[in-house]
């Protein structure tokens, strides 16, 4: 079930390789640190960089920011006793309340048109740990990237196999109800740029 979990979650990750000044015309949306980015520093915020004005009240509902192993531990408890193909809407609510539960504490900030936000977590991200960036599929569709446009790396695509179309009932399953969330993924390192102390240890 834990090696299904991981498979199901990699499935969901969008790579935006982006440059954090700057939005490529052909994408809606660019994430700072990018998916796979090593060694990030343990007080480091999270930028997105948006195409056009967006509205903050759905994106801060639709972000979490949590260790991978907190989002295996969910998928894992959704799926336990049932298949992603019978994941009802109740279910559904359930899952984004345990995202919101474990999801790190933090400050929004955003540019004057609305097309940059800052989050900058309220404590340290834990050392050489693996996170997981969560965009919901609301904050998805407000913006134009529906599942399907293109913004997946060949090799996820790939991966992704029959669970594009909802066949087996994956987690981007039209099925499933997560068509069109968005995951990025980044390992932290063991430095801090921040030597003021205003952060707090994570856990």
């Amino acid at each position: 079930m834990k090696t299904l979990c991981a498979i199901l979650t990699t499935a969901l990750v969008l790579i935006l390789g982006c440059n954090r000044e700057e939005v490529r015309s052909d994408e809606p949306l660019a994430v700072m640190p990018f998916e796979g980015a090593t060694s990030i520093k343990r007080d480091a915020n999270i930028t997105l960089t948006f195409d056009k004005p967006v509205n903050p009240a759905t994106l801060e509902k639709n972000f979490h920011l949590m260790t991978y192993q907190d989002m295996e531990m969910i998928l894992d408890s959704m799926m336990s006793g049932t298949s992603m193909m019978t994941m009802d809407s109740c279910r559904m609510d359930s899952m984004m309340t345990m995202m919101d539960s474990v999801s790190m504490m933090g400050k929004f900030t955003w540019n004057q048109n609305n097309t940059e936000c800052v989050f900058d977590p309220d404590s340290l991200m834990m050392t050489n740990r693996e996170y997981t960036v969560h965009l919901g599929r609301e904050m998805m569709q407000s913006i134009g990237m529906n599942h399907g446009d293109g913004m997946m790396s060949d090799d996820n695509e790939n991966m992704m196999g029959g669970m594009m179309d909802g066949t087996t009932g994956g987690m981007m399953g039209n099925e499933s109800g997560m068509d069109g969330d968005m995951m990025i993924r980044f390992t932290t390192g063991d430095a801090v740029e921040d030597d003021s102390g205003d952060h707090d240890s994570h856990h």
